[in-house]
């Protein structure tokens, strides 16, 4: 781990701002992009809506698209919104149900363009149990079942109120236009200010300490939501065996799992950690060696997009990851970070273990923040954003 040290930050929602302080936002530009987000949370909306409008508002360059986010609470000022902005987005938990109906119809007599946003392949039915398999729910439950058919349903129908989709990569771009025969415009997911300045600071600090560890190495996994156990047992059984001859090394948890047996034999060496605001994940990702991005192999998988690895590439800890379709086209083996097909965890997790015996995972290091900074921050993203929507 390493051993510079970033205090923690005492955190506050940037989005949390007046409505009036936001429709400002939306009103800067020539044309006006309105995302409606029911409930805004850390993870989805942030990356599709919020990122999004930050970028357009403090990009170094002026652009001609301006946006902002408006919230269920916001709906009796809805007709302001839609009167001012020439696009409206409806995001993926922005469920059907009437008032998302009502603005719907009201974009569509002022003649406005309606996108639905969607990173995740939760519209199209017939993907139901696959969903609900890979994230590892009661099948035999039928309140689960009636939830997710519910959820899902809901959601292609909002989809089904849009002209087009914005998706986070081209392998969900052709499920939505297969399912929905409409265009899917991608707009890849980024890391936004906040991240970007909190990042620099752990950057700064561990060259300015030289790279100082103690003498253990540290594997971290960053579950983020209580729906990974069987991604993470791909890996549980490799490291384990790793543990069993390797005293130095160490694993980290931090967010939601359930207990794994591989391990269970080398408790005393697995820490789990509460989830952590998206401020100081950075500081957690930033203290260990290496970042493990298990998963399997479907079509719900493969939609998913390679933020894990940009979040650990501009901190500075390697990412090893499954080879789905996202990560494949993130990560260039060796060069910036490592795939490992589900037979080859515990031997890739080896090799990259004696990059830091021999120290030469410096190189890489930089490699893998110098390609996250080009493509993935938020000062970065104005030329993208224009293209879905001009």
């Amino acid at each position: 781990m390493y051993t510079s040290s970033i205090v923690p930050y005492t955190y506050s929602n940037p989005w949390d701002v007046s409505f009036e302080q936001r429709f400002d936002l939306l009103t800067r530009g020539k044309y006006r992009v309105a995302y409606y987000y029911a409930t805004p949370d850390t993870s989805t909306f942030r990356y599709r809506a919020f990122n999004v409008s930050q970028a357009l508002a403090l990009g170094p360059e002026e652009s001609t698209v301006s946006a902002s986010w408006f919230v269920a609470d916001d709906f009796a000022r809805m007709g302001r919104v839609l009167d001012s902005c020439d696009a409206l987005v409806l995001c993926r938990n922005s469920l059907y149900n009437g008032k998302v109906a009502r603005l719907a119809a009201r974009a569509r007599t002022l003649g406005r363009r309606i996108y639905f946003d969607v990173d995740d392949l939760v519209f199209d039915p017939s993907y139901t149990h696959l969903l609900m398999d890979t994230l590892n729910v009661d099948l035999n439950n039928d309140g689960v079942w009636d939830y997710w058919h519910a959820y899902i349903g809901r959601a292609g129908a909002t989809f089904e109120l849009a002209d087009a989709a914005i998706v986070t990569n081209d392998f969900l771009a052709e499920r939505a236009q297969k399912w929905s025969g409409k265009e899917a415009k991608i707009l890849p997911n980024f890391y936004n200010k906040e991240q970007g300045d909190i990042s620099e600071e752990i950057w700064v600090c561990k060259e300015r300490d030289s790279w100082s560890r103690d003498e253990y190495i540290h594997l971290a996994y960053f579950s983020g939501s209580p729906s990974h156990d069987r991604d993470f047992s791909l890996i549980a059984d490799p490291i384990a065996k790793i543990m069993d001859y390797d005293s130095r090394v160490r694993l980290i948890i931090v967010g939601f799992l359930n207990n794994s047996t591989p391990l269970s034999r080398h408790s005393d060496r697995v820490t789990i950690l509460s989830l952590k605001d998206f401020i100081n994940l950075q500081r957690e990702i930033g203290a260990v060696e290496i970042n493990l991005v298990p998963l399997q192999d479907n079509p719900f998988t493969n939609c998913k997009s390679e933020l894990k690895y940009f979040e650990a590439a501009i901190v500075g800890a390697v990412t090893v990851a499954s080879p789905t379709h996202a990560y494949r086209h993130a990560i260039k083996q060796g060069e910036n970070g490592f795939l490992s097909a589900a037979h080859k965890w515990k031997e890739t997790l080896e090799h990259v273990i004696s990059l830091f015996d021999s120290g030469s995972q410096r190189e890489l290091l930089c490699r893998s923040r110098q390609h996250a900074m080009a493509q993935y921050d938020w000062r970065n993203q104005k030329e993208k954003i224009e293209s879905v929507f001009l």
